[in-house]
Parts: structure tokens; sequence; C-alpha cells
């Protein structure tokens, strides 16, 4: 079925939230298609976003013709790792002929196949010819980490920084991650931090204090409107951020222009002031402004709320970037800003996954 990316469900801009990763009955979730979109609706997100393991299917018992807004997405699954793609027209036969040979779309794919390091520069290069958003999935939690070292991580227009927190490993993989954008961010690369639960079941399957729940994480992104197309260009801008529960506000003033996340000031002549404020934080923890991966200033939550001001000495900082992360007291991420970028932006000549996977080598934060 054909859904439109052009259709506007509120033509109003504003921030607009959804969950970047869940799964259906048409590969291996426990809702069907129109379950899923009603627990989108309960949890009171703002679209639903399937993105189910080599498979469109779920787009055809989602009816282009509802009230709310869906955005057709598939995970490609490989043994060299996951990643999602969006802003397809749904489960079309021009969709299914740009993922050809490599997966069948009508199939479920519970072992997925493996691709040589060739054949998958291909099939990424053949999906950025399509002008589709390509998002690296839980890039470092085994068993599904990213493999394939060769890879140009430069290709992909988005990072999961939060995946499934009522997964074990994911304690540990989920910090590592947002270090390690880090470190993608400190290399020149503007990569759109965003979250996904990953949604599969709302049953634990050890610990029942850990039932996993749409939209946690979810992510923010603005738009000028409530339409696919407007959200995969928020997407690409890195006009985003991704919570846990808090709200979060960032922006920067410098030489008489304000900046919101994604936006670059190109050479500040004057200090770049920066205001963040969090509120609706349930956990203990503290706000924390970072350039270039250094902790520059923090406070603690109280009442789950923090407002900080911050002056950004040019002189000091003569090119990089500037976020706000609401961090728990456990190092969980409990909110990411995506960066203000200030100053020249140097790059580098090569930016395989291999370079990165040196976890000695992240910043602290």
């Amino acid at each position: 079925m054909i859904h439109s990316l052009t259709k506007a469900f509120n033509p109003q801009p504003g921030w607009y939230c959804s969950d970047f990763h869940a799964h259906t009955t048409c590969s291996d979730g426990f809702y069907s298609p129109p379950d899923l979109r009603l627990t989108a609706v309960n949890e009171k997100l703002d679209f639903l976003t399937v993105t189910d393991h080599n498979n469109l299917r779920a787009m055809d018992f989602l009816d282009a013709g509802l009230p709310s807004m869906v955005l057709p997405g598939v995970e490609v699954t490989l043994t060299e790792g996951h990643f999602n793609v969006f802003g397809m027209e749904g489960n079309a036969a021009e969709t299914r002929e740009i993922f050809q040979p490599w997966l069948d779309m009508m199939k479920l794919t519970r072992n997925p196949s493996s691709l040589k390091h060739d054949d998958l520069e291909n099939l990424i290069q053949r999906l950025i010819q399509a002008d589709l958003v390509l998002s690296i999935n839980h890039p470092l939690l085994a068993p599904w980490e990213w493999r394939d070292a060769l890879t140009d991580v430069s290709c992909f227009h988005c990072i999961e920084l939060i995946n499934d927190p009522t997964f074990f490993d994911n304690y540990k993989s989920n910090p590592l991650t947002r270090r390690m954008w880090s470190a993608w961010l400190n290399a020149g690369l503007r990569v759109t931090g965003i979250g996904g639960s990953d949604f599969h079941t709302p049953e634990p399957s050890n610990d029942r204090s850990r039932a996993a729940r749409l939209g946690q994480p979810s992510t923010y992104v603005y738009a000028h409107e409530l339409s696919g197309q407007a959200i995969l260009e928020g997407l690409r801008a890195g006009r985003a951020y991704t919570t846990m529960g808090p709200s979060i506000e960032f922006w920067a003033e410098c030489d008489g222009a304000k900046f919101q996340m994604g936006d670059e000031i190109p050479s500040p002549s004057d200090r770049v002031r920066c205001y963040a404020r969090a509120s609706g934080a349930t956990a203990t923890g503290r706000a924390c402004i970072v350039a270039n991966g250094n902790l520059v200033q923090e406070i603690r939550l109280e009442a789950g709320r923090a407002e900080i001001e911050f002056v950004l000495n040019p002189e000091k900082y003569q090119s990089g970037w500037i976020r706000f992360d609401v961090i728990g007291d456990d190092d969980q991420s409990l909110a990411l800003s995506n960066p203000i970028y200030f100053g020249a932006r140097q790059l580098q000549n090569e930016y395989n996954f291999g370079k990165f996977l040196d976890i000695a080598v992240y910043p602290k934060y």
C-alpha cells in the first residue's frame, strides 16, 4: 500500500514524537500492525514508526487514510549489523525493488543473511541514492552489534543512542554508544542521535519488572508540519532529541541570532550563550553541558528539573559542537539533545567503523 510522505496530519510547526524502532507480527513482534498503531495512540505518540525485520508487509494492514500518521520503515537485519531505513512509500513494488536482490521483503527472516563488505556497501549506496534515511541500530550491543569494520559510518544519517532500556546488556552498551557518538562528532561527523525501544512484546521474558513499553525511549523531532517528509527533513537536519521521559530545551544565542539543535554557528565573533532546560525527570541525576566530548558545566536535577546558562568562549573552542545531556546517577541517558555546531567543520579522510571500536579512546561524555 502506498503511504504518501507529503500528507500533512498537522499543519503546525512543532515538536512531534515517535518511537523509531518497533516490530509487529509481520516479523517477530507481539502486536498486529493495527494493534501496534492503537498502542502508539494510547501512548500519546504523534505518529507510529514500523521497522519490521527485512519486511514491509505491515504497511498492507495500515490504511493510508488513517487519522494518525504512520511512517514506513524497515530494519535491515544482517549478521553484519542492523540498521533502520525510513523514507519509502510503503510496501510498493518500487520499494521492494530497491532492496532486491539482497533482501526478501515478503519473508520473515529469523536467521539474517550475511553480506560481504562490497555487497553491503552497494546496498547502502543504493538506499542513499534512493534518498532514504539510514539509522544504525544498537551498534555496540552483542550479539547484534555492528560487525563490518570497513563500513563508512558517514553513510548513516542517524544513530540509535538509547535502545530498549529493559534489556539487561543495554545497561552497558547504551552509555558506551553515547560516548562513541561523541567520538563521531569529534571526528567531524554530523549524525543525528535518536532512540528506539526495539519494541517486540509488552511481556517480560525473565523479569516482570522490566516489561518493555512502546515510546520508551521516544524521540522528538522539530518539523514545519506533521508529515513524513517534514519528519525526515528534521532528522536529516539534527532537529531532534531523544528521551526516557524528561522534556528538554536547548538553544544558543550569538551575534544577535538564535540557534537550535542541528544548527551551525559559522564563525562566532562573540561569545556563544547557551541555554538548557529539563523538566519531568523521575530519576535522580544531573543536567550536563557537553562540548567536544568534555563536561563544561553540570547541575543536579532538583524535583526533576534543571536550568543552565553557559557562555562558550570562541577563543577556547574554535570549532566543534555542544549539546545538552540529562544523565542518571547510574550513567544511563535520561535525555540527549542533538548538538549545536560552531566554527569550521574539521573533516577527516576516512570514517570506517573499525576506527571507532577502541572504547579506550572514547570521550568520557
